[in-house]
């Protein structure tokens, strides 16, 4: 956006910026466990699951204001109002095409502040939830961190499972050596 913000909006702008950061979190927390996985070791698989994931289920998903969603407080005067639907208006009339979209948000009975801030909140973390790197970076450590937490815990279950198996056979071992002879006992390990 070409034009300076005023502070309540830059004041909104952080709010999206926390939810997006508090979303990112909770879903990674969430998805841990999961073994539905993008490969966060490629650049766009991150930033396909964002875009997916992250951003399309928090602000493009609900009808109450998102802000207010998360108890989050701003002040919308007539200049920052301006100043968004200036946002608003080049992201889905002059980019998407969607004029009926744009007017839609001043049709009666429509809470138009609302539809204000959550379009403007879907546009603004769309366009610029990459310029927070840190995210991403942190976002890539966790991951590979529980990956190789899990590689880890894998290779314990392996372990386990092998130590199971060669103590059935010391256990098979003991019970055949006291019923059968040597040579019928070798020809059932080695089928064993």
């Amino acid at each position: 956006m070409s034009l300076s913000t005023t502070s309540n909006q830059d004041d909104i702008d952080n709010n999206i910026y926390e939810i997006f950061t508090n979303s990112l979190v909770e879903e990674f927390i969430d998805t841990v466990d999961c073994d539905i996985w993008y490969n966060f070791y490629m650049e766009d698989d991150v930033y396909d699951y964002i875009r997916e994931d992250i951003i399309e289920n928090t602000f493009n998903s609900g009808y109450d204001n998102i802000l207010e969603e998360y108890n989050k407080s701003y002040t919308l005067d007539f200049k920052t109002s301006i100043r968004l639907l200036k946002f608003i208006k080049e992201e889905l009339v002059d980019n998407y095409e969607s004029e009926e979209n744009f007017c839609n948000m001043f049709n009666d009975r429509v809470d138009s502040e609302t539809k204000i801030i959550n379009h403007y909140a879907y546009w603004y973390i769309r366009e610029n939830w990459c310029d927070n790197n840190l995210i991403i970076k942190i976002f890539k450590n966790i991951y590979k961190y529980n990956s190789c937490k899990s590689k880890h815990n894998k290779l314990i279950n392996l372990y386990t499972k092998l130590d199971i198996k060669n103590k059935q056979k010391k256990t098979i071992i003991k019970i055949l050596n006291d019923k059968f002879d040597t040579d019928i006992l070798q020809n059932i390990i080695c089928a064993y």
